[in-house]
């Protein structure tokens, strides 16, 4: 069968459009799970949000530790107890706080669960799962080599926390425990810190009760809109060509046929360096070189058409009906089964 340039354009229009709707999919699945936070629109948001969060929460920390007299708020103990626990190492100290805080609202505005004293509650005890966790690291002898490993494979918070638990109850490690509405006024505080450092929220009441509620503003929905497509319009899944891939020209011409085609480059680099400035100006100062004969190797290279190799493409076929395991091939023998219920139901 002979395929054309037509045919490779619709090729890729497929596996992009397919990549656009596996990330769509993703970020669904993340928004309906409450777990929007760690996706890369989420962590945009944070990282957009932290700088002035952070300083402002490192503010009234340090305000709330002078220890001054008078009537003090309700998370005040609390507060201070945290600090203790982390000593000289505020800085780590803020950033739990503003982290915690952030990932908290975050997943709680994606959901359209607006309820601050909700959002207070789940912050609250985030931050004591958080601060135990920092303290048994500290703590427990030998505790980072024994479990760093194995927590960071845990990203999911239900995970980690099964692991925590199992872990406290190896070493008998125990954490003070502190009222749910000490917790929970720590949490509110940091809310109405968040509240008036940036306008990406806003605060209204509601119902007969005058519930506190924390919206997320235009300014936020545009922004969640406006990285989403970003996000979206950069996806990409790459397919082999079923014609000649199209000869390279230039640093940006060449490979793909169609929409895939502004998706490479002739240089291979980190995707996390793609769209620094370094990179851009590097990749377009190397397009002003004569670099023809090394375009012509490549295009020589690349227009060579791949095939399948029909023996070993039979030897690996005969060990795979042989149950695999071998020349790097999973195990593929069916799993033995249960023996019979030597009973009727009935009995």
């Amino acid at each position: 069968m002979t395929y054309t340039v037509e045919d490779q354009k619709e090729l890729e229009k497929y596996y992009k459009d397919y990549a656009e709707q596996l990330l769509r999919n993703s970020l669904d699945s993340a928004r309906a799970d409450g777990d929007y936070a760690r996706t890369a629109v989420g962590k945009g948001i944070m990282k957009h949000l932290v700088k002035t969060f952070k300083a402002n929460v490192s503010e009234s920390v340090a305000y709330s530790l002078k220890g001054k007299k008078g009537v003090k708020p309700k998370y005040n103990e609390i507060l201070s107890r945290y600090a203790k626990f982390y000593g000289d190492d505020m800085e780590t100290f803020y950033m739990t706080l503003v982290t915690e805080t952030l990932k908290v609202v975050i997943n709680s505005l994606v959901s359209k669960k607006f309820i601050m004293s909700d959002m207070a509650n789940l912050i609250g005890a985030e931050l004591e799962d958080e601060v135990s966790l920092y303290t048994f690291m500290k703590t427990e002898k030998d505790a980072p080599k024994r479990y760093a490993k194995q927590l960071d494979s845990r990203v999911g918070r239900n995970f980690k926390l099964r692991f925590m638990e199992r872990a406290y109850q190896g070493s008998h490690f125990t954490f003070p425990q502190f009222p749910k509405a000490d917790k929970a006024a720590l949490g509110m505080h940091l809310l109405e810190i968040l509240a008036e450092s940036t306008d990406f929220f806003e605060v209204g009441a509601v119902g007969d009760k005058n519930l506190l509620e924390l919206y997320p503003s235009d300014t936020f929905m545009k922004a969640v809109e406006k990285s989403e497509g970003s996000l979206v319009e950069r996806a990409v899944k790459y397919v082999p060509t079923i014609i000649p891939p199209k000869p390279w020209t230039d640093m940006f011409t060449g490979g793909y046929h169609g929409v895939l085609s502004s998706k490479v480059n002739f240089m291979r680099h980190h995707p996390y360096t793609k769209n620094t400035h370094t990179m851009r100006r590097y990749l377009a100062r190397l397009n002003e070189l004569d670099l023809a004969p090394v375009y012509a190797a490549v295009n020589k290279i690349q227009a060579t058409p791949y095939r399948v190799n029909k023996f070993i493409l039979d030897v690996m076929s005969d060990l795979i009906k042989q149950g695999g395991g071998r020349a790097g091939l999973a195990e593929t023998a069916p799993i033995p089964q249960l023996p019979p219920f030597p009973y009727d139901a009935e009995e």
